[in-house]
C-alpha cells in the first residue's frame, strides 16, 4: 500500500487536473476513483483502511486486488503525460524525461520495423543526450545506430563513427559505475551509524586516488558527482572543514559551468558548505549558504528534508529555538514525511524530543495540535539506539533530561548505575570525550539530590574538561550534540534552579 500511496501523491501533485472529478480523467470506475481520491487526501494508510472504505469490511477479496492493480497501472500510464513546461522542472529534468520518452519511441518503432523514422529520431536524440551528459542513453543509442549502419545501411564510415562513439561512452559509463560503487560502499557502511568515521579515512583516500585519473579524463555529470563526494569525504571525515569548504566551492564551479542547470549537485555541495559553516561556528556564513541552498530545492524532496534538518541544527546551535520548533512542525506535517526511510525519520524523532524538552522549559511556544509522548519516543528509535558510540549518545542525553523535566526522580536513581556503565563501556574514548564528560556531569544531578549548588560543585571538573575540547575540534561528529553541551548545561541550570 505504501507504494501506491506515494504514487497517488506524486500524480496529484504534478498533474492536479487528474486529481479532480473522482479520477475520471484517469479513466477510473467509481470504486477505483474513490480509492484514488482517498489516497490523494491521505484518508487511507493500509489495505484494511481501503477495504473498509470500499466494502465496509477488512476482508480482502479478488475485486479489491483488481481495483488496486488497475489503479496502479492507470497512474503509471499518466506519467507519460507530465506537463514538463509547468515551471516545476529544470531544463535538465525536462531533457531527462523527454529523452527517455523519445528513446522509448525509438524502441517501439524499431520493434514494428519502422526503421527510417526510428533512425531519424535516434540521430536527433543522440545530440540531446550528449549535451545533457546522459551517458548510458548515449551509449545505448550509439550501439543502436552502429548496428543499423552496419547491417541495414551498409555505411562503413558512419559505422566506424558510431562504433568509436559507443566505445567512448562505454568507457565513461564504466568510470561512472566505478565511482558510484565506491561511493555507495562507503555510504552504506555508515548510513545507520553516526559514530566517528576515522577508520574510513584510509579507504576514502584509496578510493579517491583511484578515481582521480578518471575525473581528469572525463567530465561527465555522474562521474564527477560521486567522485567529488568521495573527495569531499577526505576532509569531512578528518574534520578539516576549511579544506572541505574550498573543495565544495570548486565542485560548485564545475557544475555551474555545464551547459544546463545542474541543480542537484550544486544544491548538494551548497548543503555541504552549510555543514562546514555549522561545524566552524560561522553562523552568518551558514545562513547565507542556507538561503542559497533553499533556492535550489523543491518542497518534499529527500534533499529538501536534509536541508530542513541542517537548518534546524543551525537554529539549535544559535539558540533560535522557536525557529527550530516552527521548522520541525513544517517537516512533520509534510505529506511526504511518511515516505522517508526509517533511519531518517528516527533522526527527526530525536530532534522532536529535544524540542519537547525546550517546550517543557518554556523556551518555545507550543502550537495547537502538537503532542509528544516521551515513553513512546524511546521505542521509536531502534536503529540509532544500537549506535552506541554515535547518535545513541544524543538519545541517552535527552532521555536523562526528560526524566528530570518530568520529575521522575525515582527512575533516575534506579538507572544511574546502568548509565555509569554505559559511559565507561561506550563513550569513554578519545573521539567522544566531550560526551563522556557531559554525561558524567549529568550523573552528578541525582548524586547532588537535584540541588543546583551541589550539582554544580560536583560536576565542575567534568564541565571544565568538556570545555577544553571545543565542539569544532573535538574528534566526534557535531551531529551528536543536537544542542551544544555548553548550552544544554545552562538549560539544566535553569531547570534545577526552578525546583
Amino acid at each position: 500500500m505504501q507504494d501506491i500511496r506515494e504514487l497517488a501523491l506524486f500524480v496529484a501533485t504534478n498533474n492536479p487536473q487528474l486529481a479532480k472529478g473522482g479520477g475520471q480523467k484517469l479513466g477510473l470506475d467509481t470504486k477505483a476513483g474513490t480509492l484514488f481520491q482517498a489516497l490523494v487526501k491521505n484518508k487511507v494508510e493500509t489495505d484494511e483502511d481501503a477495504l473498509m472504505l470500499l466494502y465496509g469490511s477488512k476482508d480482502e477479496n479478488s475485486s479489491y486486488r483488481k481495483i488496486k492493480s488497475g489503479l496502479r497501472d492507470k497512474m503509471l500510464e499518466s506519467l507519460l503525460d507530465l506537463d514538463l513546461s509547468s515551471g516545476a522542472f529544470t531544463d535538465y529534468q525536462q531533457a531527462y524525461y523527454a529523452c527517455h520518452k523519445q528513446w522509448l519511441y525509438v524502441k517501439i518503432l524499431t520493434g514494428q520495423n519502422v526503421n527510417v523514422a526510428a533512425m531519424a529520431l535516434a540521430k536527433r536524440l543522440l545530440k540531446q543526450t550528449i549535451k545533457y551528459d546522459f551517458v548510458q542513453l548515449s551509449m545505448d543509442i550509439s550501439s543502436y545506430l552502429r548496428i543499423q549502419y552496419a547491417l541495414r545501411e551498409g555505411d562503413d564510415k558512419r559505422f566506424v563513427e558510431m562504433n568509436q562513439q559507443f566505445v567512448f561512452y562505454r568507457d565513461v559509463y564504466d568510470a561512472e559505475s566505478v565511482a558510484e560503487e565506491l561511493y555507495s560502499v562507503l555510504v552504506a557502511r555508515y548510513i545507520n551509524s553516526r559514530a566517528p568515521k576515522d577508520k574510513a579515512s584510509e579507504a576514502i583516500e584509496e578510493n579517491y586516488a583511484r578515481l582521480v585519473p578518471l575525473l581528469e579524463r572525463f567530465d561527465s555529470y555522474r562521474l564527477h558527482l560521486y567522485g567529488r563526494l568521495i573527495g569531499l569525504m577526505q576532509f569531512t571525515t578528518t574534520y578539516n572543514f576549511e579544506q572541505a569548504l574550498a573543495f565544495s566551492d570548486d565542485a560548485i564551479r564545475f557544475f555551474q559551468s555545464k551547459p544546463y542547470e545542474a541543480r542537484v549537485p550544486v544544491q548538494i555541495f551548497l548543503y555541504e558548505k552549510l555543514i562546514c559553516h555549522v561545524q566552524l561556528r560561522q553562523f552568518e556564513e551558514g545562513k547565507k549558504a542556507a538561503e542559497q541552498c533553499a533556492s535550489y530545492l523543491k518542497s518534499g524532496t529527500f534533499n529538501w528534508f536534509k536541508y530542513q534538518e541542517l537548518s534546524l541544527k543551525l537554529a539549535m546551535h544559535t539558540q533560535q529555538y522557536q525557529d527550530a520548533y516552527n521548522g520541525i512542525e513544517v517537516v512533520l506535517a509534510h505529506p511526504r514525511y511518511q515516505f522517508l526511510p526509517e533511519n531518517v525519520k528516527e533522526i527527526w524523532r530525536i530532534y522532536e524530543a529535544y524540542l519537547y524538552f525546550l517546550l517543557l522549559l518554556g523556551k518555545v511556544k507550543p502550537t495547537d495540535g502538537h503532542s509528544f509522548k516521551s515513553g513512546k519516543f524511546f521505542n521509536e528509535v531502534p536503529i540509532f539506539s544500537k549506535d552506541k558510540s554515535g547518535l545513541n549518545i544524543a538519545i541517552q542525553v535527552i532521555r536523562f533530561l526528560l526524566l528530570i523535566a518530568e520529575r521522575k526522580q525515582a527512575q533516575l536513581y534506579d538507572e544511574t548505575d546502568s548509565w555509569n556503565q554505559y559511559c565507561y563501556r561506550y563513550i569513554n574514548t578519545p573521539q567522544t570525550q566531550r560526551s563522556f564528560n557531559f554525561f558524567k556531569a549529568l550523573l552528578h544531578i541525582p548524586a547532588g539530590r537535584f540541588d543546583w549548588a551541589e550539582v554544580e560543585k560536583k560536576a565542575k571538573r567534568n564541565i571544565e574538561q568538556m570545555k577544553q575540547l571545543p565542539l569544532r575540534v573535538a574528534d566526534q561528529i557535531d551531529e551528536i550534540e543536537i544542542i551544544p553541551y555548553e548550552d544544554l548545561w545552562s538549560l539544566v541550570q535553569d531547570l534545577l534552579s526552578r525546583r
